[in-house]
């Protein structure tokens, strides 16, 4: 008892010597870590602050020796605010993966919709064959064997059973104002089923014919790709035929019927046609400036046309 009683006036001894309006530091032998203003211990102050350890002993000469450890009371600022950083880092990957996942979830969604709509369509076609070949099988069975068809120039089939009315195929490619015109297929005898697709629009007056193209395949026609084009000086009507890689033309303004050399692009050969009506005198099937009119089949070349006796 009277150990820490004089550990106790050491202690008041100590605080009036030591911790003063300007405090002191204790010896660091005694002292874990440097201390800091306690409080002020004087009797003019009622405030203190506990010290919760602290350990004491005496000296051979009667002095009471101490040891305080007082806690740390500084705010760690810096630690909360890279904590915050760090947060908001995560929290923005997190975000951005948690948007690739939705991403992937309604890709993932349409792939399947997708997939069940292939499913559907293909079992569709897949009925729709199978009630193609009964039909087809029920028609074998009802019907009896027909003959081949007739080769290309015979009229073994009977006559022409139907006309129907245009369709378009294609509009040219000088534009839609140009609405007449003709075109076809170039008959030859030697190469019957390789002849050149032609297109010849008349201008807009419908009677000068100035520019055609040439086509390898009606595929390029029907594209408008890998054409030939050639400019004449000039023929008049639609009345256009091409046979054997020529083309016949009733010319301007004249009743003469014109052979333009499709290799060359030349006139070659013109022939009168001997009291032919021209000049839209008797133009035919309500179309302007077709008084002649040429055609081709397996026999040759023809010419349909009006005199004025006729």
């Amino acid at each position: 008892m009277w150990l820490g009683f004089l550990c106790l006036l050491a202690l008041l001894d100590l605080h009036s010597a030591a911790l003063s309006t300007t405090p002191r530091y204790f010896p660091t032998s005694y002292l874990s870590r440097s201390p800091t203003s306690i409080s002020n211990w004087s009797s003019s102050s009622a405030e203190s602050q506990s010290v919760s350890n602290f350990t004491g002993s005496v000296d051979d000469r009667g002095t009471c020796q101490c040891s305080v450890i007082l806690p740390d009371t500084t705010f760690p600022v810096e630690r909360v605010e890279r904590l915050e950083i760090t947060a908001q880092t995560i929290s923005k990957k997190f975000e951005k993966e948690l948007s690739k996942i939705r991403n992937m979830t309604l890709l993932v969604e349409k792939l399947e919709t997708l997939d069940k709509n292939n499913v559907l369509n293909i079992r569709r076609q897949i009925l729709a064959l199978k009630n193609k070949l009964k039909e087809c099988e029920t028609s074998k069975l009802e019907d009896p064997a027909r003959p081949p068809p007739p080769a290309p120039g015979s009229c073994t089939h009977g006559g022409v059973v139907n006309v129907s009315k245009p369709a378009i195929v294609q509009l040219n490619w000088l534009g839609f104002s140009y609405k007449y015109g003709a075109w076809g297929r170039d008959y030859s005898p030697q190469l019957p089923g390789k002849g050149l697709y032609w297109v010849a629009p008349l201008n807009t007056n419908g009677r000068t014919l100035q520019n055609y193209r040439l086509y390898n395949t009606l595929d390029d026609l029907l594209l408008y790709r890998y054409n030939q084009d050639y400019y004449i000086s000039y023929g008049q009507g639609s009345g256009i035929a091409v046979y054997n890689n020529n083309m016949y033309v009733n010319w301007y303004n004249t009743r003469n019927i014109a052979r333009v050399n499709l290799a060359t692009n030349r006139v070659e050969v013109t022939q009168t046609l001997p009291q032919a009506a021209y000049n839209n005198r008797f133009s035919y099937a309500n179309v302007g400036w077709q008084d002649i009119d040429l055609a081709v089949d397996e026999n040759g070349l023809w010419v349909i046309y009006a005199t004025e006796a006729s």
